[in-house]
Order: C-alpha cells, then sequence, then structure tokens
C-alpha cells in the first residue's frame, strides 16, 4: 500500500471533518464555530462558494491575542453560513490583534474537487525524471539550467554535470534550489531530482508546486524541426 504524504494526509483530513461540517449544516442549518477551519491558502476555497468579508478583534497584541481573534473570526465565519474562513491574515498592533479574511462554504462535492486536484498536484510533483546518457541526458540538463535561471530569485553556487545548486535561502521566502543528477547502476540511465528550501515562509504545498513546475519543464520533449 502506497504511503500517503503530510499533505495528502491533511487534504484527507480537511475533507472528512468539513465533509462533517457541511452535513451537519445541512441537516441543522447552522455552523458551528469549533468546525471552521483557517486557511491562508486560496487554492483550499477554490471551488467553494464565497461568503463575504469578516474579521475578529482582540484587545491583546500576543500568541493569547492572536488565538481570541482567530475564534472570534471563526464565529463570524459560521454566522454568515461558512465552514472555512479563508484569505487569512493577521494584523497586530499596539492596539491589539485582528484576524480577517472571507467566510466560505465548502461543500462535500467542492472538496472532492480539490482533494482531486491536491492529488494531481503531487503525481506531477513526485514523477521521476530518468534521462539516458548522452543527448538525452545533456538535453534534459540543460531545461534544468534553464529552468533554474528563470526561476530562482539566487545566483547559481554550483554548476557541474552532476550537481547545479544556488545561494539561498538565508532567512528570507525566496526559495533556494539543490538538484542532483545520480547514476541508477545501469551505467547508462541517471535520476535528476530537485529540492527546494526556504528560510521562512513556504509551505509543503509551495515547494510541490516548485517541484510540479520544474519536472513538467524538464521533461517536455524537444521540438522536432
Amino acid at each position: 500500500m502506497t504511503r500517503l504524504s503530510n499533505l495528502g494526509a491533511f487534504v484527507l483530513l480537511a475533507f472528512f471533518a468539513l465533509t462533517l461540517a457541511a452535513q451537519t449544516a445541512s441537516t441543522t442549518g447552522k455552523i458551528d464555530p469549533t468546525s471552521v477551519r483557517l486557511t491562508s491558502d486560496p487554492d483550499d476555497v477554490e471551488f467553494c462558494k464565497a461568503l463575504g468579508s469578516v474579521a475578529g478583534k482582540s484587545a491583546w497584541s500576543s500568541t493569547k491575542g492572536q488565538m481570541a481573534a482567530g475564534e472570534r473570526a471563526k464565529s463570524q465565519a459560521a454566522a454568515v453560513g461558512g465552514n472555512v474562513l479563508g484569505d487569512e491574515k493577521v494584523t497586530v498592533s499596539a492596539w491589539g490583534t485582528t484576524v480577517s479574511g472571507s467566510a466560505f462554504f465548502c461543500d462535500a462535492e467542492s472538496l472532492k474537487r480539490q482533494a482531486a486536484k491536491s492529488a494531481e498536484l503531487e503525481r506531477v510533483a513526485n514523477q521521476k525524471i530518468a534521462c539516458t546518457a548522452g543527448p538525452d541526458c545533456e538535453y534534459k540538463w540543460s531545461r534544468v539550467t534553464l529552468w533554474l535561471s528563470n526561476n530562482s530569485s539566487w545566483k547559481f553556487r554550483n554548476i557541474t554535470d552532476t550537481l547545479i545548486t544556488t545561494e539561498g535561502p538565508m532567512d528570507t521566502s525566496k526559495p533556494a534550489f539543490e538538484v542532483i543528477k545520480m547514476a541508477t547502476g545501469d551505467g547508462r540511465t541517471y535520476q535528476i531530482s530537485m529540492r527546494p528550501s526556504c528560510g521562512v515562509g513556504c509551505t509543503e504545498k509551495d515547494f510541490l508546486r516548485l517541484r510540479a513546475k520544474f519536472a513538467e519543464f524538464v521533461l517536455t520533449p524537444p521540438e522536432v524541426k
């Protein structure tokens, strides 16, 4: 049996939790504020119904204040029929903490569509990139260099026939990259893998998106002339 990735397990848990909340809402006509999920990822609510802006405030400028403001924002979302608080933003000032965002209602069908999209993202990101020694590897390795040139904010640190790395990421959300071309053992076939990293602010889903785009680009066949 294939093991689920952390993201895949999270998507399934979110799917079951929100499906239960949606079923409860359809039966009682009310949303339990404790079942409202917070997210800052627009993909999580892509197929859901938007219900409008909501906000919760707290007089505390601390972790306790953020939690209290978040609970009040969830209550506001539930009051308008939402089971997800999307576009979540946290604002902290000397006058307290505000958690704001948009309320969404995600029914079972929208959650199924989102789960399918997430599964497809994982499939593309995790596909193997193999090449055969000679023109095939030369072409794909040149695609690796071109993709990094177009997608990295950092300069190259190392460029060899088997390893390419960039500078970074230091304390930033700008991803750094390491790409390795490793022999598989038969002397002719190689495996290419890319590993992104961030100092702050990146999520597993951000890395999946980068790896998916990388794989699609490198695996694009050469144009037939």
